[in-house]
């Protein structure tokens, strides 16, 4: 018994999170191209390897260990239930695609966590392709059911369950929590030349006091 149906984990990294992360991150602006442009030491923790070194991605690796186990263990052990005699679990494709929803909303609020400029389309394009998910997982729950039996009627039910939709309401907010108190720790109390100047941008000050030339 495979955990996923198929074609909604085949279409996992190639549509429902990779197109959202491309679109955002194409057009996402962390200060106006003037200031970026008279002041290049905002960037220097890029050459300093503050963004990637190895503390860096044990913590992306744990956090992902943290996402994936909590996208897969709530769902799977509150709303499945006991192994038939076919040693199929009952419910379990109920469980599985619960779980699945998670995982994309999960990644669908990371994604927004670390948007530094929010306009259109880093806003929309993160939830267009969640609305799109959606669209997809509904049409091969449906009409389009003869693709991926697995999902014959799931969606509908996922929707009618009252657990169901406490689980996706709920679990990507416990999932993403400790990212965003991480992030908001380390703005707090180690913030890079960037972060100070995108403070100051905020609370309206001079842009990028005390920045060195």
């Amino acid at each position: 018994q495979i955990a996923f149906p198929d074609w909604v984990s085949s279409m996992y990294n190639a549509v429902f999170t990779s197109l959202p992360v491309l679109f955002s991150f194409t057009f996402d602006r962390d200060m106006p191209d003037a200031v970026s442009v008279e002041t290049p030491q905002l960037y220097q923790a890029g050459p300093k390897r503050a963004f990637l070194n190895r503390r860096v991605f044990g913590t992306w690796v744990l956090s992902a260990i943290w996402h994936g186990s909590v996208c897969w263990v709530l769902p799977i052990f509150s709303l499945s239930g006991a192994v038939n005699s076919d040693g199929k679990i009952v419910g379990f494709w109920l469980a599985s695609q619960t779980s699945f929803t998670l995982a994309v909303e999960t990644v669908t609020l990371k994604l927004l966590a670390h948007t530094m400029g929010y306009d259109l389309v880093t806003l929309g394009a993160p939830i267009f392709f969640l609305l799109l998910y959606f669209a997809v997982v509904f049409s091969l729950s449906s009409f389009l059911d003869s693709i991926q039996p697995e999902l014959t009627s799931i969606m509908p039910e996922i929707f009618s369950s009252s657990a169901c939709m406490v689980c996706l309401a709920v679990v990507p907010l416990i999932a993403v929590a400790p990212d965003v108190a991480a992030l908001a720790l380390l703005n707090d109390r180690s913030p890079s030349e960037l972060d100070k100047c995108r403070g100051d941008l905020f609370r309206g000050k001079s842009l990028c006091e005390g920045v060195a030339g």
